[in-house]
Protein backbone atom coordinates (compact mmCIF):
# COMPACT_ATOMS: atom_id res chain seq x y z
CA UNK A 1 0.00 0.00 0.00
CA UNK A 2 0.77 3.39 -1.08
CA UNK A 3 -0.53 6.27 1.18
CA UNK A 4 -0.20 10.03 1.28
CA UNK A 5 -1.86 12.97 2.16
CA UNK A 6 -4.86 11.53 3.65
CA UNK A 7 -4.30 12.70 7.66
CA UNK A 8 -3.17 9.52 8.91
CA UNK A 9 -1.71 6.77 6.95
CA UNK A 10 -3.49 3.77 8.94
CA UNK A 11 -4.99 3.83 12.32
CA UNK A 12 -6.41 0.92 14.33
CA UNK A 13 -7.52 1.28 17.98
CA UNK A 14 -8.02 -1.40 20.11
CA UNK A 15 -7.28 -4.57 17.85
CA UNK A 16 -5.13 -7.55 18.68
CA UNK A 17 -2.92 -9.99 16.71
CA UNK A 18 -2.60 -7.36 13.23
CA UNK A 19 0.47 -6.94 11.20
CA UNK A 20 1.14 -4.16 9.49
CA UNK A 21 3.87 -4.48 6.57
CA UNK A 22 5.48 -3.01 3.65
CA UNK A 23 3.78 0.06 3.57
CA UNK A 24 4.75 3.43 1.42
CA UNK A 25 3.37 6.33 4.16
CA UNK A 26 4.60 9.94 3.73
CA UNK A 27 2.63 12.81 4.29
CA UNK A 28 0.25 12.44 6.83
CA UNK A 29 -0.04 13.45 10.49
CA UNK A 30 0.63 10.18 12.12
CA UNK A 31 1.92 7.69 9.80
CA UNK A 32 1.24 4.77 11.55
CA UNK A 33 -0.80 4.92 14.77
CA UNK A 34 -1.78 2.17 17.20
CA UNK A 35 -4.53 3.05 19.83
CA UNK A 36 -5.70 0.95 22.51
CA UNK A 37 -8.94 2.13 24.99
CA UNK A 38 -9.07 0.93 28.42
CA UNK A 39 -10.77 -2.09 27.33
CA UNK A 40 -9.59 -3.40 25.14
CA UNK A 41 -6.06 -2.51 24.76
CA UNK A 42 -4.17 -2.95 21.17
CA UNK A 43 -2.07 -6.02 22.18
CA UNK A 44 0.48 -8.68 20.13
CA UNK A 45 0.37 -6.43 17.41
CA UNK A 46 3.36 -6.02 14.69
CA UNK A 47 4.35 -3.20 12.50
CA UNK A 48 7.49 -4.06 10.20
CA UNK A 49 9.42 -3.35 7.31
CA UNK A 50 7.05 -0.01 6.98
CA UNK A 51 9.22 3.37 4.64
CA UNK A 52 7.73 6.23 6.47
CA UNK A 53 8.74 9.58 5.09
CA UNK A 54 7.56 13.46 6.09
CA UNK A 55 4.89 12.77 8.88
CA UNK A 56 4.70 14.93 11.33
CA UNK A 57 4.87 11.50 13.46
CA UNK A 58 6.26 8.38 11.69
CA UNK A 59 4.58 5.79 14.04
CA UNK A 60 2.58 6.48 17.18
CA UNK A 61 1.93 4.09 19.74
CA UNK A 62 -1.01 5.48 21.88
CA UNK A 63 -3.44 5.02 24.96
CA UNK A 64 -2.49 0.99 26.08
CA UNK A 65 -0.91 -0.08 23.29
CA UNK A 66 1.46 -3.29 24.85
CA UNK A 67 3.03 -6.49 24.29
CA UNK A 68 3.89 -5.43 20.46
CA UNK A 69 6.60 -4.98 18.15
CA UNK A 70 8.04 -2.15 15.91
CA UNK A 71 10.74 -3.48 13.94
CA UNK A 72 12.38 -3.07 10.19
CA UNK A 73 11.08 0.23 9.92
CA UNK A 74 12.78 2.91 7.75
CA UNK A 75 11.27 6.87 8.97
CA UNK A 76 12.71 9.99 7.77
CA UNK A 77 12.24 13.45 7.93
CA UNK A 78 9.57 13.40 10.32
CA UNK A 79 8.63 17.01 11.29
CA UNK A 80 7.58 16.08 15.03
CA UNK A 81 8.80 12.61 16.25
CA UNK A 82 9.90 9.53 14.34
CA UNK A 83 8.54 7.29 17.07
CA UNK A 84 5.94 8.84 20.19
CA UNK A 85 5.29 5.92 22.74
CA UNK A 86 2.35 7.35 25.11
CA UNK A 87 1.13 5.13 27.29
CA UNK A 88 2.45 2.29 25.60
CA UNK A 89 4.02 -0.08 27.64
CA UNK A 90 6.02 -3.61 27.18
CA UNK A 91 7.02 -3.17 23.34
CA UNK A 92 9.70 -4.31 21.32
CA UNK A 93 11.46 -1.23 19.43
CA UNK A 94 14.50 -2.75 17.11
CA UNK A 95 16.28 -2.50 13.79
CA UNK A 96 14.23 0.65 12.78
CA UNK A 97 16.26 3.61 11.42
CA UNK A 98 15.30 7.08 12.28
CA UNK A 99 16.77 9.60 10.43
CA UNK A 100 16.68 13.48 10.06
CA UNK A 101 13.69 14.03 12.21
CA UNK A 102 13.18 17.89 13.02
CA UNK A 103 12.29 17.50 16.55
CA UNK A 104 12.52 14.31 18.55
CA UNK A 105 14.00 10.59 16.97
CA UNK A 106 12.39 8.65 19.79
CA UNK A 107 9.75 10.03 22.74
CA UNK A 108 8.49 7.85 25.47
CA UNK A 109 6.02 9.56 28.20
CA UNK A 110 5.66 9.64 31.56
CA UNK A 111 3.19 6.26 31.38
CA UNK A 112 5.51 4.56 28.99
CA UNK A 113 7.39 1.69 30.79
CA UNK A 114 9.09 -1.24 30.13
CA UNK A 115 10.02 -1.23 26.80
CA UNK A 116 12.51 -2.42 25.23
CA UNK A 117 14.21 -0.14 22.32
CA UNK A 118 17.78 -1.74 20.59
CA UNK A 119 19.84 -1.91 17.65
CA UNK A 120 18.16 0.99 16.33
CA UNK A 121 19.97 3.55 14.28
CA UNK A 122 19.33 7.30 14.89
CA UNK A 123 20.83 9.42 12.29
CA UNK A 124 21.14 13.02 12.38
CA UNK A 125 17.92 14.03 14.03
CA UNK A 126 18.04 17.57 15.99
CA UNK A 127 17.00 15.45 19.48
CA UNK A 128 17.58 11.95 19.61
CA UNK A 129 15.69 10.67 22.10
CA UNK A 130 13.85 11.84 25.49
CA UNK A 131 12.18 9.16 27.72
CA UNK A 132 10.43 10.00 31.07
CA UNK A 133 8.96 6.59 31.39
CA UNK A 134 11.54 3.79 32.71
CA UNK A 135 12.49 2.25 29.47
CA UNK A 136 15.13 -0.57 28.57
CA UNK A 137 17.98 1.22 25.60
CA UNK A 138 19.61 -2.11 25.25
CA UNK A 139 18.85 -5.91 25.49
CA UNK A 140 21.70 -7.79 27.44
CA UNK A 141 24.66 -6.14 25.91
CA UNK A 142 23.18 -4.33 22.93
CA UNK A 143 22.48 -0.65 22.75
CA UNK A 144 21.18 1.41 19.36
CA UNK A 145 23.31 3.60 17.15
CA UNK A 146 23.72 7.33 17.50
CA UNK A 147 24.80 9.60 15.24
CA UNK A 148 25.71 12.40 17.45
CA UNK A 149 27.72 9.90 19.72
CA UNK A 150 30.02 7.75 17.58
CA UNK A 151 33.61 9.08 17.66
CA UNK A 152 35.81 10.70 20.28
CA UNK A 153 34.71 14.10 20.00
CA UNK A 154 31.26 13.47 20.66
CA UNK A 155 32.38 11.25 23.53
CA UNK A 156 32.00 8.21 22.40
CA UNK A 157 35.68 6.17 22.77
CA UNK A 158 36.05 2.36 21.68
CA UNK A 159 39.49 1.88 23.76
CA UNK A 160 39.00 -1.51 23.07
CA UNK A 161 37.91 -1.98 19.71
CA UNK A 162 34.95 -4.23 20.64
CA UNK A 163 32.52 -1.85 18.60
CA UNK A 164 30.79 -0.20 21.93
CA UNK A 165 31.30 3.25 23.17
CA UNK A 166 32.93 2.79 26.77
CA UNK A 167 30.50 4.75 28.46
CA UNK A 168 26.91 5.47 28.00
CA UNK A 169 24.59 8.20 25.31
CA UNK A 170 22.97 10.29 27.76
CA UNK A 171 19.55 12.11 27.01
CA UNK A 172 16.72 12.88 29.46
CA UNK A 173 15.67 10.85 32.30
CA UNK A 174 17.38 7.70 30.77
CA UNK A 175 20.65 6.09 28.74
CA UNK A 176 21.99 3.90 26.07
CA UNK A 177 24.42 1.64 28.12
CA UNK A 178 25.94 0.34 25.18
CA UNK A 179 25.82 2.34 22.30
CA UNK A 180 27.78 1.06 18.72
CA UNK A 181 30.38 3.17 17.23
CA UNK A 182 29.05 1.80 14.09
CA UNK A 183 25.90 2.22 12.14
CA UNK A 184 23.85 -1.44 12.01
CA UNK A 185 27.01 -2.50 14.44
CA UNK A 186 24.77 -5.58 15.58
CA UNK A 187 25.62 -6.80 12.27
CA UNK A 188 29.18 -7.56 13.72
CA UNK A 189 28.19 -9.69 16.55
CA UNK A 190 27.14 -12.92 17.95
CA UNK A 191 23.07 -13.31 17.87
CA UNK A 192 21.60 -12.99 21.27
Amino acid sequence: NTLANTGEGIRMSGGDNNNFTSNVIRSQNKGIRLEGTSNPWAMNNKVIGNTLSNNAVGIYLFQEVHNSQVSSNLITLSSQKGIELKQASNNDIYSNSINGTSSIGLLADVNSNNNRIYRNNFLLNSNSAQDYGSNYWNVTTEGNYWSDFSQSAQGCNDTNFNGFCDGPKTFPNNQDPFPFTNINGWNNMWPI
